[in-house]
C-alpha cells in the first residue's frame, strides 16, 4: 500500500514468484537505488545541502510534524468511507482507520503487496468480508492515481511549458470512461467465460468497482474531494520544508509539480522509490526557482518523518502481536 505520501514507491502485486526471480529483482532494484542516490548527490552540493539543514528554522518543523497525523487521518478516513459504502452496512471507523494505518505502514518497507494482504486479513478477522475491503483499496488507488495524474498534467502544462493541447486526450478519456462505465460493465459480464480462469477472475474483480461507481456516485465524489485535501496537506509539508530553509516557493507550483514526481515514484524501479522520487522533485522544483539543495532538503524532511513513523509502527505492531501470541 505504500505510496509517495507514505515514503515508498508502488508495491508489487501479491503474486508468488520463484525465489531466484525475487532475488534478481531485489538485486536489480538495490543497484538502481544505489546508482540513483549517487547521481542525486553528484547533482546536489552535499556541503551546501548540510549547511541548509544546519541553518533551518525549526519552528516550521513543528508544522510539518502536525501535518503528518492530518495526512494519515485523511488517508484512513478515505478507506473507511469507501469500505462502508461498499459494505452497505455500518463499519466501525475506529477499526477500519486503525488497521488501515497499521497496514499502510507495514507496506512501506515490505514487498509483494503485504500491506494490502494484511489489511484484508485484519478486516476479515473483525467480521468484514474481503470483497468490500478489496473494492475500497482498489478504488482508493484509482482515485489517487487519477488525482496525481491530473496534478501532473496541469503541472507539466503550467510550469514546464508544454502545449495545453496535451490535456485534451486525458480530459476526453475521463469523460468517456465516466459515460461508458455501466455499458462496459454489462459488456464484460456478457463476455465473461465460464469457469475460474484468469480472465474470469479479472472481470469478477472489476465488476464490483463499476457497480460501486454506479450505486454510490456521491460517495465517490466526496472521496475525490478528500483526495484533493490529502494532496494539499502533502503539498503543505513540502512548502513548510522550503520555509524552514528560508526559501519562498510558490505553493501551487509545488502542488501541481509534485503530481509529476509522485507519478514517477510509482514506477517500481528502486527500493521504496528511493532516489527516483527525490531526484525528480529536485529537477522539477528548480523550475520554480528553488535551489537543488533546498529542494532535496524540503522533500527529505517529511519523507524521513514518514519512514521513522513507519518504523515505529512496525516495531510496536510486532511487539504487540508477539505479546498476544505468548
Amino acid at each position: 500500500m505504500a505510496d509517495p505520501e507514505t515514503g515508498g514507491g508502488a508495491t508489487d502485486p501479491g503474486v508468488r514468484v520463484p525465489r531466484h526471480q525475487a532475488r534478481w529483482k531485489f538485486a536489480v532494484r538495490f543497484a538502481a537505488t544505489v546508482g540513483l542516490v549517487w547521481i542525486l548527490f553528484r547533482i546536489v552540493d552535499a556541503r551546501a545541502f548540510l549547511e541548509a539543514l544546519r541553518g533551518a528554522d525549526l519552528r516550521y518543523l513543528v508544522g510539518i510534524l502536525l501535518l503528518r497525523p492530518a495526512l494519515y487521518f485523511v488517508r484512513a478516513w478515505r478507506f473507511w468511507h469507501l469500505v462502508e459504502a461498499a459494505s452497505d452496512r455500518p463499519v466501525s471507523p475506529r477499526i477500519a482507520m486503525l488497521w488501515h494505518f497499521i497496514s499502510l505502514n507495514l507496506g512501506t518497507f515490505t514487498p509483494a503487496g503485504l500491506g494490502e494482504v494484511s489489511l484484508v486479513y485484519f478486516m476479515r478477522q473483525r467480521g468484514f468480508g474481503a470483497g468490500p475491503t478489496v473494492v475500497a483499496m482498489v478504488l482508493d488507488k484509482v482515485i489517487t492515481l487519477a488525482m496525481v495524474s491530473a496534478m501532473g498534467a496541469v503541472g507539466a502544462v503550467l510550469y514546464l511549458g508544454l502545449d495545453p493541447l496535451w490535456l485534451a486526450p486525458g480530459v476526453l478519456g475521463a469523460l468517456v470512461l465516466l459515460a461508458a462505465s455501466e455499458p462496459v460493465r454489462r459488456g464484460l459480464r456478457r463476455l465473461r467465460p465460464e469457469g475460474d480462469g484468469s480472465l474470469s477472475r479479472a472481470i469478477d474483480a472489476v465488476d464490483p468497482i463499476f457497480t460501486f461507481a454506479r450505486r454510490h456516485p456521491l460517495a465517490l465524489a466526496l472521496n475525490v474531494g478528500a483526495a484533493a485535501v490529502q494532496s494539499l496537506i502533502f503539498t503543505a509539508q513540502i512548502w513548510l520544508g522550503f520555509r524552514m530553509l528560508g526559501s519562498v516557493v510558490d505553493f501551487f507550483g509545488i502542488f501541481w509539480l509534485s503530481g509529476v514526481g509522485r507519478l514517477v515514484n510509482m514506477l517500481p524501479v528502486t527500493l521504496g522509490g528511493l532516489g527516483v522520487y527525490e531526484g525528480s522533485m529536485v529537477l522539477l522544483f528548480q523550475s520554480l526557482g528553488a535551489s537543488a539543495e533546498a529542494s532535496l532538503a524540503a522533500v527529505l524532511v517529511p519523507r524521513t518523518l514518514t519512514w521513522l513513523i513507519a518504523g515505529v509502527v512496525i516495531a510496536v505492531f510486532v511487539w504487540w502481536r508477539g505479546g498476544d501470541r505468548s
